[in-house]
């Protein structure tokens, strides 16, 4: 089976990515261009929504911590274990509740409670 992603376009423009060539991307492209361009779109949106009202009756900057457990195929992510036959990572964030923007994101096992990644948030 081959599974093929879109690069752009609509369907019948014939763009398409091969799965081993997107894999062979993203294994060869240093991490740090990400975290930049990520660094870069929440600066743009904090600007974009410094001035909205709060939908709380505050004048600070409120955040919000939270975190979604993701499930993982235990036979493709073996240090994924959770539980005895379950797999899985959790992401723990901390949002800006002004535009719901993403300011700390850390991705650790699934079993990992968030009281331990509270100590990390910058």
């Amino acid at each position: 089976m081959v599974t093929k992603f879109l690069v752009s376009g609509p369907p019948k423009s014939g763009k398409y990515i091969q799965r081993s060539t997107l894999a062979h991307i993203n294994e060869a492209k240093d991490w740090h261009i990400y975290h930049d361009f990520g660094q870069i779109l929440i600066a743009w949106a904090r600007k974009l929504y410094q001035n909205e009202p709060s939908r709380l009756d505050v004048d600070v900057i409120v955040y919000a911590f939270d975190s979604s457990t993701i499930k993982l195929c235990l036979q493709l992510c073996p240090w994924a274990r959770l539980h005895h036959d379950k797999g899985g990572a959790k992401m723990h964030m901390l949002l800006d509740l002004r535009g719901s923007i993403p300011t700390f994101i850390y991705l650790t096992e699934a079993a990992v409670h968030d009281s331990k990644v509270m100590s990390l948030v910058p």
